[in-house]
């Protein structure tokens, strides 16, 4: 279930679990944007283990999994190799649950 629980400092916290935990943080820096996600969340909304169908943008860290798709300049890399056709996968994310849900890449 997505809430948005407002900005405290830098971390935007997006989604609740049904205790109200915290599941996944948008990191909000001067340049860039970091959305840290566990691996449920990765499989549930990046759609990990999907193939082509897994978001391009899905990235693994020692914690779990982040997002760097407004994550200047790892994300420029992502984009160029997703323009050459050389990425395995090839979501653009965007869809329900997303972190940027309803935001399309217009630039494709």
């Amino acid at each position: 279930m997505r809430k948005d629980k407002g900005t405290v400092g830098n971390v935007e916290n997006l989604y609740l679990d049904k205790k109200g935990k915290i599941l996944m943080n948008k990191i909000i820096g001067d340049f860039s944007t970091v959305v840290k996600l566990s691996k449920e969340e990765a499989k549930e909304i990046c759609k990990l283990g999907k193939g082509e169908g897994c978001c391009a943008f899905l990235v693994m860290i020692p914690s779990g999994f982040k997002c760097c798709r407004m994550d200047y300049p790892g994300n420029s890399l992502i984009i160029t190799r997703l323009k050459d056709g050389t990425m395995n996968a090839k979501g653009l994310g965007g869809w329900k649950n997303c972190a940027w849900e309803g935001e399309g890449l217009s630039h494709f």
